[in-house]
């Protein structure tokens, strides 16, 4: 269960505690990240905690929330609500939590039997007389939920009533449930006479003694009632039943943002382990902080418009690649956009004209490098360095955006990182792609290293890779299996 603290004079300086006293909550809800990013800053608390042997402080998130929550009575409680592993969870939208699907078989009979006893319109005579008819709509699918009576049927008796539905969605912790029930039944545009035939002695009908506004209230319905004009069109199906479920609910599920990586949690995240990567590596700076969360972005940005799904592993694989990469060395600037390091001179060994030896030379021309000074033109940039002409003019044709007149576009985060999927996925670079490295069969984080560069500080960037892999499964909802 969540704990929710009632604390005075709460602010940054003064943050709650998980010690201090409070209400436990005694209701589901689930909060869209929209919300509590919307929050004014005073209602928003970042706790940072020491660590004992670690120089790295552990963050506790706490937002003030008030009229959201109630406690184990349902009397509404407000106050500062902590993130708490295993106990606050975070979903995506395309999870659909809480849904719940169920299918309606009573007739039109049963439920108008229903209403009309829940409203005390029958008598003791009629009540015995159709009590089969309520009984059935009693113990149907919907009205059958436990929890809806829980929730809704306040004084316990039985009956739900129009007025305690009213109540119930007044609170958003039943309004939230109550939205996501999705119901199969016949729709009422759907006419069929019989059905409505059935309700002629409830409502005192009969062809000796006509009741002319039940007969009236048939015929506008069967003017109402479109579905025939329907049927068969568009995949309308012919029998009127259908999947009903209620159009707010459903398109604040699909309207909250649905990032693969949650960015500024995984920065964070990222910031508490960046010191356990590599022994005595500074304090991660702004600029490195600025250059991952633009990378991040990208990354979500890209797989949101391209077909393939992302997987935990090649994205960790992806992420530790770069971490390594893209190390401006001078600055310890780290995801940098900068073309790799080294003078004029050192990109020499790329020059079909200036390499030192001649198997260096016909290097550079397989690799479509055949002007002097084609090797510090096409010098590796990006995140995976890019490098070759060839590479550029694959990447040109890929994208289409002209890398080889304007190469250092390649080193644009916006480019690089794209350039950096495609190229790992699809074997650009050496002909290995990650599926040969990361698949159902296994992950061998250390020989997938041969798709950028042989086997260079394979051990390495296998533990960013593992690294980064436990960040991703806490900061994004990518794939954890593989499909074929």
């Amino acid at each position: 269960m969540l704990q929710n603290y009632s604390c005075d004079d709460i602010n940054a300086d003064n943050p709650p505690r998980l010690s201090d006293s409070g209400s436990q909550v005694g209701v589901d809800l689930i909060i869209p990240q929209a919300l509590l990013d919307g929050l004014p800053a005073a209602n928003r608390i970042q706790d940072k905690t020491a660590v004992e042997g670690s120089t790295t402080a552990s963050t506790t998130c706490w937002w003030r929330l008030d009229g959201l929550f109630a406690d184990q009575d349902g009397n509404p409680i407000d106050g500062w609500l902590a993130e708490q592993e295993l106990i606050t969870t975070r979903h995506s939208p395309w999870e659909w939590p809480d849904f719940q699907c169920v299918e309606d078989t009573g007739s039109p009979l049963d439920k108008l039997a229903y209403a009309f006893n829940a409203k005390g319109m029958l008598n003791t005579e009629e009540q015995h007389n159709y009590r089969a008819q309520i009984s059935k709509a009693d113990g149907g699918p919907i009205l059958a939920l436990a929890r809806l009576y829980d929730i809704v049927d306040s004084d316990r008796d039985g009956v739900l009533t129009s007025s305690e539905i009213r109540t119930a969605l007044a609170k958003p912790w039943h309004a939230q449930m109550l939205g996501r029930l999705i119901a199969r039944y016949e729709s009422e545009w759907f006419w069929k006479e019989e059905k409505w035939d059935e309700l002629d002695k409830l409502m005192h009908h009969t062809p000796e003694d006509p009741n002319p506004q039940w007969v009236n209230e048939k015929e506008r319905i069967k003017k109402l009632s479109l579905w025939s004009e329907l049927a068969g069109k568009q995949g309308i199906n012919a029998d009127g039943a259908v999947w009903h479920f209620h159009a707010i609910s459903m398109l604040n599920i699909f309207m909250q943002r649905s990032d693969l990586i949650d960015v500024e949690r995984f920065i964070q995240t990222y910031v508490s382990q960046h010191g356990s990567f590599v022994v005595n590596t500074p304090v991660l700076s702004e600029v490195s902080k600025d250059n991952l969360r633009t990378i991040v972005k990208h990354i979500n940005k890209y797989y949101e418009s391209a077909p393939a799904k992302a997987n935990v592993f090649e994205l960790a694989y992806m992420l530790a690649t770069a971490r390594h990469e893209a190390y401006y060395f001078p600055t310890g600037e780290f995801f940098s956009s900068r073309p790799e390091v080294g003078n004029i001179a050192y990109f020499n060994k790329y020059d079909p004209v200036l390499a030192a030896t001649q198997e260096h030379r016909d290097r550079a021309v397989e690799n479509e490098n055949t002007a002097q000074g084609d090797g510090y033109t096409y010098r590796g940039r990006g995140l995976v360095h890019l490098t070759w002409k060839k590479n550029y003019r694959k990447a040109k044709e890929h994208f289409g955006i002209d890398f080889v007149n304007l190469p250092d576009k390649a080193a644009e985060p916006k480019h690089s990182v794209p350039i950096m999927i495609w190229g790992m996925k699809e074997g650009i670079f050496t002909g290995k792609k990650l599926a040969h490295y990361i698949n159902a069969s296994g992950v061998d984080y250390v020989e997938a290293r041969r798709i950028i560069n042989g086997t260079d500080q394979q051990q390495l960037i296998a533990d960013y890779a593992r690294r980064f892999e436990t960040i991703l499964r806490k900061t994004s909802s990518a794939r954890e299996t593989f499909t074929t």
